[in-house]
C-alpha cells in the first residue's frame, strides 16, 4: 500500500503536488519561503491547515486527479478557471500592437492573423524584428499570393533561428540544392499515408526542436486546409488543478516511437534511418516561451512516447486531456490554401493538423523551410511558475 500525506502550513487549497513515478513519491517541494506574499495573512505565515491523506493500493490517477479538483474547488470558485471560460487570449484585438511595415488583421480572437502591405522577399532587419514580434503574439501569421523562391523561403526563416532544419527521415529537395526545404505531400493515392492529420509539435524527439516554420502552399486540393491551435491558450484554459499538474510533469519524446505508433513509416530503410538519429528527449509538459516567457501546453500527439515516469495506462489518460485542448474551437484557426499563400508558425506556442484524410486520389503538396537554435530547447522554470500560478488565484 502507498501513502501520500500533504501536510503544510499553506493557504487553503495550495497543496504542494509531488511528481510521481513508479508509486507517489514526492520529488519535488516547494518551500514556505517561495510562496507570494500575497498568499500570506497580513505579512504573517499561513494559519490554515491542510492535511490530507491519500491511500492508495497502486498508484491511481482518477484518485489523484480528485484529489486536485478537491484543490481547485478549494482555490478557487470562479466560473472563469472552468473550461469553457473565455481565454486571456481572446484580448488579442483590444492589444493588438501596431507595425510600420506592415498591417495586421487578427483572423480569430485567440490565434492567427494575415499580414498585409508586405512581400516576404523584402525583409529587412526592422522588418524582420516586427515579424518575429506579430509571430509571438499571434502564433500563425498568413500571407498571400507570395509565390517564394526556395531562397527567399529560408530567408525569411533565418529570421528567426541560427540554424535551418534539415530533415533526418522526411523527403527533402537535396538532389536540387536544398536540403532545408521538405516537401509536405500526400500523393494521388488514396491509401498513402501522411505525417501531418495528427495535432502535433514539430520534432519534439530531439533536444533542440524547431522555434519556428514558413510553409508555402504549391498544390493543395479544396478541403485539404491546415488548422492549427494555440499552446498558450491551452494552458490558459486549464483549471488550476489541471494547471498544478501539469507543471510538475515532463513527457518522454521519441521520434521512431511516434513513427511506428502512427504507421508513418514500416520499412526496414525507413526504421533503420530513424533509429540511426536517435531522437529521444525528454521536455516539461509545460514550457515558458522562449521568446515571451510566457507558459505553453507542450505535448502534441505526434512524438510523445509516455509521461515520464508513469506506466503506459496512467499516461494515455493524462496525454488525453493536454492533446484535447487542441480540439477546443475557440483556440483553433483553419486556413484554406490557394496557390503561393504563406503560413509562419511558432513551434511552440502552437499545435497544427494538416488536414488530408478525405483527398481520394488529389494530391496535396506544400515546402517546408524550419528555424531552429542549439540556445534554444523547451524548458520549465518550476518555482516561477507555480509562485505565478498561486498568485494568480488570489
Amino acid at each position: 500500500m502507498a501513502g501520500l500525506q500533504l501536510s503544510s502550513a499553506m493557504p487553503e487549497g495550495h497543496a504542494d503536488l509531488p511528481r510521481t513515478g513508479a508509486g507517489l513519491e514526492a520529488v519535488e517541494r516547494w518551500p514556505m519561503d517561495c510562496l507570494p506574499s500575497s498568499c500570506l495573512t497580513h505579512g504573517e505565515r499561513p494559519t490554515f491547515r491542510l492535511d490530507i491523506t491519500i491511500q492508495l493500493y497502486e498508484p491511481d490517477l482518477f484518485s489523484l486527479v480528485c484529489l486536485l479538483a478537491e484543490c481547485d474547488d478549494a482555490v478557487s470558485r470562479r466560473s472563469d478557471t472552468l473550461m469553457n471560460a473565455p481565454t486571456p487570449a481572446s484580448d488579442l484585438q483590444r492589444r493588438a500592437p501596431e507595425f510600420r511595415h506592415f498591417r495586421v488583421v487578427p483572423v480569430t480572437p485567440a490565434i492567427g492573423a494575415t499580414i498585409e502591405g508586405l512581400h516576404l522577399s523584402e525583409i529587412s532587419e526592422d522588418c524582420a524584428a516586427e515579424l518575429r514580434e506579430a509571430l509571438w503574439q499571434y502564433g500563425v501569421l498568413f500571407a498571400r499570393n507570395q509565390h517564394l523562391s526556395f531562397e527567399q523561403q529560408k530567408r525569411v526563416a533565418r529570421c528567426f533561428g541560427d540554424e535551418l532544419e534539415k530533415h533526418t527521415f522526411g523527403r527533402t529537395l537535396a538532389d536540387q540544392g536544398h536540403p532545408e526545404v521538405l516537401i509536405i505531400q500526400k500523393s494521388k493515392s488514396a491509401g498513402a499515408r501522411t505525417t501531418t492529420d495528427v495535432w502535433h509539435h514539430d520534432v519534439t524527439g530531439r533536444a533542440h526542436p524547431n522555434i519556428m516554420s514558413i510553409l508555402q502552399a504549391d498544390e493543395v486540393p479544396f478541403g485539404a486546409d491546415t488548422m492549427w491551435s494555440s499552446t498558450t491558450g491551452a494552458y490558459e484554459r486549464l483549471p488550476y488543478a489541471l494547471k498544478l499538474m501539469f507543471l510538475n510533469l515532463d513527457i518522454d519524446h521519441d521520434t521512431l516511437f511516434g513513427s511506428m505508433r502512427h504507421d508513418y513509416g514500416t520499412s526496414p530503410n525507413f526504421i533503420a534511418k530513424v533509429l540511426a538519429q536517435n531522437e529521444v528527449s525528454t521536455h516539461p509538459a509545460v514550457v515558458h516561451h522562449p521568446f515571451t516567457g510566457r507558459p505553453c501546453l507542450f505535448v502534441g500527439n505526434a512524438w510523445i512516447k509516455r509521461v515520464h515516469g508513469y506506466n503506459a495506462d496512467q499516461s494515455e489518460q493524462i496525454l488525453r486531456i493536454a492533446n484535447d485542448m487542441s480540439r477546443v474551437p475557440e483556440l483553433q484557426v483553419r486556413w484554406q490554401w490557394q496557390k503561393g499563400d504563406v503560413a509562419l508558425w511558432d513551434n511552440f506556442g502552437t499545435t497544427h493538423y494538416g488536414v488530408t484524410g478525405d483527398l481520394g486520389d488529389q494530391a496535396r503538396r506544400l515546402y517546408r523551410v524550419s528555424a531552429w537554435s542549439s540556445r534554444v530547447r523547451p524548458t520549465l522554470d518550476r518555482k516561477r511558475a507555480v509562485t505565478e500560478l498561486m498568485e494568480s488565484q488570489t
